[in-house]
């Protein structure tokens, strides 16, 4: 963890460089500010990356003691496995010594896996407050840049729309909660639990291979994660927009947009506390509004969105308040279309809602959809996977009410609230708004596999949404 912080305050301004990815927490700012604005604005992100690392130990205390409590439902890390496979290989060949018949490689990585844990929690507990200091540090990035988010160009020029008018586009939800949330409420390895596992970069490697045009991600809550994606991927687009709705306390919007094409407006609105309901109203959800453009003109706006949650996804309707909440947060999205005039319009994020609401809400009348998705094998799938395994390990008891009843200072097991598991639905959409004939066309809408399987947690699995992706074709050239 110490590494971590070394090498996270060195690349504040770029003082690091990224080995492949290697260095999984720098942080690069690799432009140059021009004037006085992007000079602020850059500095209003490196303050915001201060406040991640100052705030990072109380996260990375619940983190690691929720992945010490999922290590049995795990396998060996295939880090450390590997890691003892070798040693083990290189002692037999240096000095005939054959440590198979001593050392159990599997067993032995679980208890080092759970040794960097008891480690990471311990150096961890004294810097909690340092957290009071992320605070401020964020406090601060907001006072200087208020519009809540960040732009940085890429290193690719913008390209233009050419015939036929064509870009592929993806929403993607990457499952990027930290503080433990990744396995208690994704069912997915932290995104980054380094040198144990990287997920982010599983993830950065995925985008590399497709290179959608246009690239929605929700859930990037930690701004450094989204600077080193930006910077991973700044050969690829010309644009990345993140850092939207950052809080003083709590986490943002998550929102993180890239495009190969210039940008003539960002804008991100925050939801008002009446939009939003449950544990998303200590969030900074809200929406994010571009304006694509080449240099023939506007291409189309782009509205990215992560829409309120319902704990039990597939009994939403006995969750009246986080409903209504998705209802008022699409009628906001819906008045800022009309306010914007006749355009080329793309909604698209993890709405949370189900084909059913979107049809209750009269969605279709405004828009257009694929009303279920596919593979790439052709078959029918959903985009959201399910939460049978993190529904009944969050159901455990807890380590300390486990102990309190071992002390037998209380008489009877401590009460778990109970959930019930939900089966995969599609929650993630892609919908192009109608303009009669010059409505954009979408298709060749699918789903990409994420290696996911609700029943277990498991080493391989990206996330527990699958990416939706599509072409689009604009028809007003």
């Amino acid at each position: 963890m110490f590494m971590r912080y070394f090498l996270g305050f060195c690349s504040l301004y770029g003082c690091l460089e990224a080995d492949e990815g290697k260095l999984t927490f720098l942080s690069m700012n690799w432009q140059v500010p021009q004037t006085y604005d992007e000079g602020m604005k850059l500095t209003s992100l490196s303050l915001l990356s201060m406040g991640s690392y100052f705030t990072d130990p109380a996260c990375a205390i619940d983190q690691y003691m929720t992945s010490f409590a999922a290590i049995n439902d795990l396998p060996p890390s295939p880090y450390l496995k590997g890691s003892l496979d070798s040693f083990v290989t290189a002692t037999k060949n240096w000095t005939s010594l054959d440590l198979n018949g001593y050392l159990n490689t599997g067993s032995f990585a679980k208890g080092l896996h759970k040794a960097y844990l008891a480690m990471g929690i311990a150096f961890a507990t004294p810097l909690t407050p340092l957290g009071l200091v992320g605070i401020a540090c964020r406090h601060a990035a907001r006072w200087i840049d208020p519009e809540l988010l960040t732009i940085l160009k890429g290193e690719l020029f913008p390209v233009d729309l050419l015939s036929p008018y064509q870009f592929t586009i993806s929403t993607e939800n990457w499952c990027g909660i930290e503080g433990g949330y990744a396995i208690k409420e994704g069912g997915v390895i932290p995104i980054v639990e380094w040198p144990i596992s990287n997920r982010l970069e599983a993830l950065i490697e995925n985008i590399r291979d497709r290179r959608p045009d246009v690239l929605c991600l929700q859930e990037i809550f930690n701004v450094n994660h989204a600077r080193y994606i930006a910077y991973r991927l700044k050969d690829l687009y010309a644009n990345f927009v993140f850092g939207c709705g950052s809080k003083d306390v709590g986490p943002g919007s998550g929102l993180f947009f890239a495009t190969v094409f210039d940008i003539d407006k960002a804008v991100f609105q925050p939801f008002t506390q009446e939009e939003l309901a449950g544990a998303a109203v200590h969030c900074g959800k809200g929406i994010l509004e571009v304006d694509l453009k080449d240099s023939k003109g506007a291409i189309a706006t782009i509205y990215a969105l992560h829409l309120n949650h319902s704990e039990k996804p597939e009994k939403a309707n006995e969750e009246p308040d986080a409903q209504r909440a998705r209802k008022a947060e699409m009628d906001a999205v819906l008045e800022k279309i009309e306010k914007g005039g006749d355009r080329n319009v793309i909604v698209l994020g993890d709405l949370n809602m189900d084909n059913q609401e979107i049809q209750d809400q009269n969605l279709l009348e405004k828009f257009q959809k694929d009303m279920q998705y596919i593979n790439l094998e052709g078959e029918v799938e959903q985009s959201w996977g399910g939460d049978e395994w993190y529904v009944k390990f969050s159901n455990r008891p807890a380590f300390f009410e486990r102990f309190i009843t071992a002390t037998g200072l209380i008489e009877k097991e401590v009460s778990v609230e109970q959930r019930t598991p939900s089966s995969a639905l599609d929650l993630d959409h892609i919908m192009v708004l109608l303009r009669d004939e010059y409505t954009p066309e979408l298709q060749g809408v699918h789903l990409e596999e994420t290696g996911y399987d609700p029943r277990q947690i498991s080493w391989e699995a990206l996330s527990d949404h699958r990416p939706l992706s599509g072409i689009v074709t604009i028809r007003d050239r």
